[in-house]
């Protein structure tokens, strides 16, 4: 008997169970931690409880049964598995770390300052809902309920409370699963033809119908399933409430039977071994399986649940179209990028430099009238006289052949006019080389994300398969599968989680070159927040706010940079402290210092720099001063 004024501790609470009917103490896991045999251990040592208790040698024998259980094959490979994922995740999450420090670092600002990524955009690739995992947990785990009954003779009360728990199960499925799914599939439905038009070959669009066809087949089959299984419940409990009242039998059924039920064989001192089996008892156990096969088959409808809802949210996933042409890209690049402009203007002044030398170079001919005109030399200083007077004329003539300077200036703008015309060749190939080379790579991973789609539905389809594979029941005579449906599992899972991340993959690479062929083309605009004018980043919502939100502000207009510093003054904190250092800038940049003021109190109440602040003000030296960086 279980004492009464035994607390069971909380670490134990949903694995230990002890049935009052069969005076048992059951374990409701394959295993147990040594966290879990120790709380046990300290459960079971109650000064309060004599040595013989039959509680603590149930507990002695609960123990020792699960350490003497060998652990199967498979288990243990999916359990070295979890552990493998597991560290993998701890990397994955320290090199996130470390990337946003980087990234601090990148952008001026301290590395402890507070920094998280928004990872809405990756919503969509959620393609399994929380909530049916939550749902699929508690079907799998209604399994538990089986320990606490004696399968060999399960009472009427029991099966009562278990077809009534089976049936609120039932109606969960069909408020919160199938919900899900038709509002997945009435989306689906709604962009259907949005869909098949993105697909750019016929092949691929007969692909993705029959996919989504089947998809709905398979929801309405699972639909279909559960209105089976409601039927068959009802007609368990209905079976039940029969044999709890008893049926009449006829006069040639042998007295055993009549008698033999549980409550007639304990009244009248009949032992059980003397007698056939119990027909009460009998139809009770042959109940308890029907509802176990029942929660079998309710497993499989929450499963396919789950495979409708990956195919339906991968076909959901928008991606964002790219239809310009590779002749217009590379007319777009050569027309609009600054920097091949900026070349073609240095191919344009060593032409004029060029020709300004070879006009140097021509022959110059130059008439010479010179003259000297003198007084007599009296008293009169104006009395000019022409016999003192002398007039020279001449003519100046210089030949290209004697200009050997101009001539060594003009075969070096010569050189340099050819450099400069190659460098711009050069420029103009390699500008086209990059936008050819984006436009390919971006045409080659729109179609990878459909491969991926693929991918991911094929690894769902695989996965389903061998958790069917593993929860059926060996065949007599069958040879054994100790080990391979651990692998089989293991590879089905690892299917999955590599079609997921390939299809993130290929996606971030698409919006990758994308982007990298707009910045290529010279056509990318940026607004003043520093955000690309797309729609796929530039939301109704963030245009409308993005006034509003104190780092998206614009800066103040520079003025000319006159090559001089200034130091600008920082507000002080309220508590004395100074936020920020004296910052050093360049009063060609911003000669503004109210208005830098303003936007660094802006930054102090949004709570930007609080967090630096704080773990700063931690390591003040005596003089009561924190220094901090900003960019």
């Amino acid at each position: 008997t279980m004492p009464n004024n035994l607390v069971i501790p909380p670490i134990l609470k949903d694995k230990l169970k002890y049935s009052e009917k069969n005076k048992e103490l059951n374990w409701l896991d394959a295993s147990m931690s040594p966290q879990e045999e120790e709380a046990l251990i300290k459960l079971s040592q109650d000064p309060s409880l004599p040595p013989d208790s039959p509680f603590l040698i149930a507990v002695n024998e609960l123990i020792q049964g699960l350490r003497t259980i060998p652990t199967p094959l498979d288990v243990l490979q999916l359990q070295g598995n979890l552990a493998q994922a597991i560290n993998t995740l701890r990397n994955q999450e320290r090199v996130l770390q470390d990337s946003l420090d980087s990234l601090k670092l990148v952008l001026g600002l301290p590395t402890d300052i507070l920094l998280t990524i928004d990872d809405s955009m990756l919503k969509p690739f959620q393609v399994i809902d929380p909530r049916l995992k939550s749902l699929e947990t508690e079907v799998t785990d209604f399994i538990n309920i089986w320990a606490e009954y004696d399968e060999d003779n399960p009472s009427t009360d029991q099966l009562f409370a278990t077809s009534s728990a089976f049936s609120d199960l039932l109606k969960r499925v069909e408020e919160v699963g199938f919900s899900i799914l038709d509002e997945d599939v009435e989306k689906l439905r709604k962009n259907l033809d949005t869909r098949l038009a993105e697909l750019d070959n016929e092949e691929d669009q007969l692909r993705v119908k029959s996919d989504v066809e089947r998809d709905f087949m398979l929801l309405e089959d699972a639909r279909a399933r559960l209105k089976n299984l409601e039927r068959d419940v009802l007609t368990i409990e209905e079976r039940i409430r029969v044999n709890d009242a008893g049926v009449p039998m006829d006069d040639e059924t042998p007295i055993e039977v009549i008698i033999a039920d549980d409550d007639s064989a304990e009244l009248l001192d009949i032992s059980s071994d003397s007698l056939a089996l119990f027909p009460k008892q009998e139809r009770r156990i042959e109940l308890l399986k029907d509802l176990k096969v029942a929660h079998e088959r309710l497993l499989q409808v929450t499963r396919s649940l789950t495979v409708v809802e990956i195919g339906t949210r991968v076909e959901e996933i928008d991606i964002a179209d790219f239809d310009i042409p590779q002749e217009q890209v590379v007319l777009n690049a050569v027309e609009n990028r600054l920097d091949l402009m900026n070349e073609k203007a240095k191919v344009t002044d060593a032409r004029r430099r060029m020709e300004v030398l070879a006009n140097k170079l021509m022959a110059t001919v130059n008439f010479v009238l010179e003259g000297d005109i003198r007084n007599a030399g009296g008293a009169n200083p104006v009395d000019f006289a022409g016999k003192y007077s002398e007039i020279r004329t001449g003519v100046r003539f210089t030949a290209p052949l004697v200009r050997v300077q101009q001539r060594n200036e003009y075969r070096a703008s010569l050189i340099a006019y050819q450099r400069a015309r190659r460098d711009y060749m050069a420029l103009e190939d390699q500008v086209k080389l990059q936008v050819r080379r984006n436009w390919r790579q971006l045409s080659v991973q729109k179609r990878n994300l459909e491969t991926s789609r693929l991918q991911l539905r094929l690894a769902a389809r695989q996965y389903e398969s061998a958790v069917d594979e593993a929860m059926a029941p060996a065949q007599p005579g069958a040879a054994s599968r100790s080990g391979l449906l651990g692998t089989n599992l293991i590879q089905a899972l690892n299917s999955v989680v590599s079609a997921q991340n390939s299809l993130i993959q290929n996606w971030v690479t698409y919006e990758q070159n994308r982007l990298g062929i707009y910045r290529d083309m010279g056509i990318m605009e940026i607004g003043p927040d520093g955000m690309w004018n797309d729609p796929v980043y530039r939301k109704p919502a963030d245009q409308e706010t993005q006034e509003e939100l104190p780092g998206r502000q614009s800066l103040p207009d520079a003025e000319p940079d006159d090559g001089t510093e200034e130091a600008v003054p920082i507000p002080e904190n309220n508590d004395g402290l100074g936020l920020f250092s004296p910052l050093r800038i360049r009063s060609g940049w911003d000669c503004q210092t109210d208005r830098l003021a303003e936007k660094l109190d802006e930054f102090q109440q949004a709570g930007l720099y609080r967090v630096c602040h704080q773990t700063r003000r931690e390591k003040a030296v005596s003089d009561q001063s924190v220094s901090s960086r900003v960019s």
